[in-house]
């Protein structure tokens, strides 16, 4: 490439509007990718050393998708400057997804995008939760030792948002069949149902505190953010529950037995010995000697 310098010059008629001078040099030469020393001709490059094992890579979790045929609930979210919300707000999931859920938030709670959002701290206007279809929930295999998928899991967003001041409560109701199954999964033990909510930092599910309501078949937790949320069963070895076979290897209860001590006759109290009165002068002699000795008569 030739350098130089190049005038340009706006002119109308006879006067120059603009002129301006630009100065051409050599750009400068790329560094050679293969490590020579002059451009792209450098010296070759020598034999490669011996290369380490790869990093292992994080599996990344398959892509989540709505059961087919639903669609996203969303609301919009009245609130002021600070987020507060300022009504209570219900939203629950399209009846066609086969399960009923909601997200309930209610009046004074702070609802603002976290940390790493494209928005941070500023005010959550619109709520959406979608049904997931379980064959795209993936389980780890750590918890797949514990627990086992119910299919029951939705998405909450924006993701990131949290909410503060008041908890937000994330309900899956069952249909009867539903919880005749779940019963089952549990071996009738409710306290076995847990929800769960993804953390993409660690691929990994996280359990959360659970209410569960046997009479409405209502399986909840109270949360703080938003993600995805899923309802799991723990196994029984994780809940505490032994089988049949456990059972029987228990050592049996042995009663406790006190031995008492042999009981000790008390020795009989001597009794001292009572005066009675002389035989001096006849009967009525003796009783006034009697009562002499009682009031010391002499």
């Amino acid at each position: 490439m030739k350098t130089g310098t190049i005038t340009i010059t706006i002119s109308d008629k006879d006067s120059v509007v603009k002129q301006k001078s630009f100065t051409i040099t050599q750009p400068p030469t790329p560094p050679n990718p293969s490590g020579g020393s002059e451009g792209y001709g450098g010296a070759p490059e020598g034999p490669a050393g011996p290369v380490g094992p790869a990093a292992p890579q994080q599996q990344a979790p398959a892509q989540l998708a709505p059961v087919q045929g639903t669609t996203a609930t969303t609301a919009t979210i009245a609130h002021n400057e600070q987020g507060q919300v300022l009504a209570n707000y219900e939203i629950e999931t399209d009846p066609d997804a086969g399960y009923s859920s909601s997200v309930s938030i209610n009046v004074g709670t702070t609802a603002v995008m976290g940390p790493g959002t494209p928005n941070p701290g500023q005010p959550v206007g619109e709520i959406s939760v979608t049904p997931l279809d379980p064959a795209t929930v993936t389980v780890d295999t750590a918890t797949s030792g514990t627990f086992s998928f119910s299919g029951l899991a939705i998405e909450c967003g924006p993701e990131g948002a949290q909410f503060s001041g008041s908890p937000v409560t994330v309900s899956f109701t069952m249909t009867a069949a539903q919880w005749a199954d779940a019963l089952a999964a549990v071996n009738g033990n409710i306290a076995a149902m847990t929800i769960q909510t993804f953390d993409p930092a660690t691929n990994a599910w996280v359990e959360v505190p659970t209410v569960v309501d046997p009479v409405t078949h209502t399986v909840s937790a109270q949360v703080t953010h938003f993600s995805t949320y899923a309802v799991f069963y723990k196994s029984q070895a994780a809940a505490g529950i032994k089988t049949i076979g456990e059972l029987a290897q228990v050592t049996p209860y042995q009663p406790r037995v006190t031995t008492a001590a042999p009981a000790v006759t008390p020795a009989p109290t001597q009794m001292a010995p009572v005066a009675t009165p002389t035989q001096q002068g006849g009967i009525f002699d003796g009783i006034v000697n009697w009562f002499n000795s009682l009031f010391g008569k002499k």
